[in-house]
């Protein structure tokens, strides 16, 4: 998740930067976060499409935060702005509306404030950017949950298939399986074998095809009911698209 925080007063950008790595750490959330003084500063590398979630503050010398997300909407139609203010002036929830403000942070505001923020607005971005921790060779690293395929379990080593590789990594089957399976997109398909049903492009003769090609056996004792959970799941994930 890319976040920008657009501030001129060093230590509100600073305390929201906090607010912000401790939110994603307790939601075990990856997160880039750049934190500008300027709006002049913003829009001197300011790509469309890349950032995520934007936070503007409205009273900024220079370039205001309303004219900024004015600038940043004509480009970006899709990320998230939150503006953070000192002011309750209902001609700022107008500008807000206009330029599709998700809400508003009130200066100061504490971090249960901010916490109830990111519930309302971040959930979604926040789902994307999930991530579990394993250890391979001594080393601690971060998988994103929507970078995995499938896994495997064999003597004893949890293999994880991704998109751009293989993790392997030590641990019993039902400790990793627990880091997954509260994830509605992943199920087991056969003993100690997990599938990322975002990743199924379709079913084919009792297999998952993978996006990447790769075919993955179901359990023919289980068959009916993973066939079920798969279709209720794309049923479910078309309903949400709609929403």
């Amino acid at each position: 998740m890319n976040i920008a925080i657009i501030d001129d007063l060093k230590e509100d950008g600073l305390l929201l930067c906090a607010y912000l790595k401790q939110y994603c750490d307790e939601n075990k959330t990856l997160a880039n976060i750049k934190n500008f003084e300027r709006a002049s500063d913003f829009l001197a590398c300011f790509i469309p499409q890349v950032y995520d979630l934007i936070f503007v503050d409205i009273y900024m010398e220079g370039m205001n935060g309303i004219e900024l997300a004015q600038k940043i909407r004509e480009a970006d139609k899709d990320c998230i702005l939150i503006f953070s203010t000192t002011s309750t002036e209902h001609t700022h929830a107008l500008a807000g509306y206009k330029v599709r403000a998700a809400d508003y942070l009130i200066k100061p505001y504490d971090y249960n404030t901010f916490f109830e923020t990111m519930q309302r607005c971040g959930a979604s971005i926040l789902e994307k950017n999930h991530f579990i921790e394993v250890k391979q060779s001594r080393r601690i690293i971060k998988i994103l949950i929507r970078s995995i395929l499938y896994t495997d379990y064999s003597n004893h080593y949890i293999y994880i298939y991704t998109k751009t590789g293989t993790v392997k990594t030590y641990m019993p089957f039902k400790v990793f399986s627990e880091m997954l399976l509260p994830y509605s997109n992943f199920i087991c398909c056969y003993r100690n074998c997990m599938v990322n049903l975002d990743e199924v492009d379709f079913m084919e003769n009792r297999d998952f095809i993978m996006s990447n090609g790769e075919r993955i056996a179901i359990s023919k004792s289980a068959y009916k009911e993973i066939a079920a959970n798969y279709r209720n799941y794309q049923f479910e994930k078309i309903n949400r698209l709609k929403r």
